[in-house]
C-alpha cells in the first residue's frame, strides 16, 4: 500500500504495514512520521510518478 504520512500517526496498525512509495523522499516522510514496516521506494523519474498518481 501507499499511505500518506500525515496518516501514520493515526493509526497504530498503519504504522507496521508495508509500504510502497515512489521516491525516497516519499520514504523519508514516512519514517519520520513514525512508519515501522518495511518501506519499499522505486526510484522512479518524476514524470512517471504523476503518471502513477
Amino acid at each position: 500500500m501507499r499511505p500518506c504520512p500525515s496518516l501514520v500517526r493515526g493509526s497504530p496498525q498503519l504504522e507496521l504495514e508495508y509500504a510502497l512509495v515512489l521516491d525516497a523522499q516519499e520514504a523519508q516522510e514516512l519514517q519520520e512520521a513514525g512508519h515501522e514496516g518495511r518501506i519499499t521506494h522505486f526510484d522512479l523519474p518524476e514524470h512517471e510518478q504523476l503518471a502513477m498518481c
